[in-house]
């Protein structure tokens, strides 16, 4: 399949007036063509293209990632693994100072039930303690009023 001349001077000088920045070379030609289907595919294709540069109107390579960026993408999933690491280490922590304060704020409670089971404990036994003494001594009034 061949295709007809096409008369270079005149679409040179466009793209010179367009885009400014062909030379006037041998690769005049190649670049031409380049312009050509980069303008036909820029009605296609758009900016959404990341391979396809409108400013110069031609395509570049395919995008691949480069050992760098997957580099990059290792380091980050190891910071994520270690953040991840740290913030459960960290979680730990917290529940076992919540366990520990909770131990402590149940002792500190059982100790004060048991001070204040203690001591009406005692005011019983004092209580009791006087009202057998009020009995022994209303007995002893008793007998002495008897004799």
């Amino acid at each position: 399949m061949s295709y007809d001349a096409i008369p270079i001077r005149p679409l040179v000088s466009l793209f010179e007036l367009g885009w400014r920045s062909v030379q006037e070379s041998a690769d005049a030609q190649s670049q031409l063509k380049r312009f050509v289907i980069g303008l036909v595919g820029s009605f296609f294709i758009g900016s959404a293209n990341p391979g396809f540069n409108r400013a110069t109107g031609i395509f570049t390579m395919a995008f691949t990632p480069s050992k760098d960026h997957r580099r990059r993408e290792r380091e980050q999933k190891k910071l994520d693994k270690r953040m991840a690491r740290e913030a459960a280490k960290a979680e730990k922590r917290n529940a076992e100072i919540d366990a520990q304060e909770a131990a402590e704020e149940a002792a500190e409670k059982a100790e004060k039930e048991a001070a204040e089971k203690a001591a009406e404990e005692e005011r019983k036994a004092k209580e009791e303690a006087e009202f057998e003494a009020e009995l022994e001594a209303e007995r002893k009034a008793l007998e002495s009023g008897e004799n």
